[in-house]
């Protein structure tokens, strides 16, 4: 076992043959930690989904760092109906709007016209039209404070918002089609 040491300290040992980064070391503000991905082509979809979220696809980071951040990005298609629709991220669960941190406009419902809390508005005449969307989130998360260890899980999502009618994920012209999700933790 041999060690790396700076003015005493130690920034990294050897065994075995793999290196190891001292936890007592401090990456530079903004260094990308870890990433982490997942993609899913498991089509889902909801009668009436007023208040809840769909999940297209999910990933679990475990913080390496205290109190880093997370940059999320991610990419689904979706379809639905008449209604106010469209995509999202959550964070440790589908329960709209307690879990959701990123929309594509209007997270506090504060939209007018044709702009809903989801992002858009498909105006069609029910049934008969379904528009189908590939859809892009990107999203700079805080959570704050927190210890090494910590878990978060991120959902990528379709949601509606006074939505009568079926929305679906991981679907175009009836065929599976995947979301794919990364997540970056980000030094502090």
């Amino acid at each position: 076992m041999a060690n790396i040491k700076l003015g005493g300290t130690v920034v990294a040992s050897e065994s075995g043959g793999t290196v190891a980064i001292d936890s007592g070391v401090t990456f530079p503000t903004g260094h990308v930690i870890q990433t982490v991905g997942n993609t899913d082509d498991t089509t889902r979809s909801i009668a009436v989904p007023d208040n809840i979220a769909v999940e297209g696809v999910r990933v679990t980071i475990t913080s390496t760092v205290a109190n880093s951040n997370f940059f999320i990005n991610g990419n689904s298609n979706q379809q639905s109906q008449q209604g106010h629709a469209g995509n999202g991220i959550c964070l440790n669960g589908l329960v709209l709007p307690t879990n959701l941190i990123w929309t594509a406009s209007h997270a506090d419902g504060s939209g007018t016209g044709n702009m809903g809390w989801y992002g858009w508005y498909m105006s069609g005449t029910g049934s008969g039209t379904t528009a189908r969307y590939l859809t892009s989130a990107q999203h700079f998360y805080d959570p704050g404070n927190h210890a090494i260890g910590t878990d978060f899980t991120f959902y990528l999502v379709a949601m509606g918002y006074a939505h009568a009618f079926e929305i679906v994920i991981n679907q175009t012209h009836a065929r599976n089609a995947a979301s794919s999700i990364t997540v970056m933790e980000i030094a502090p």
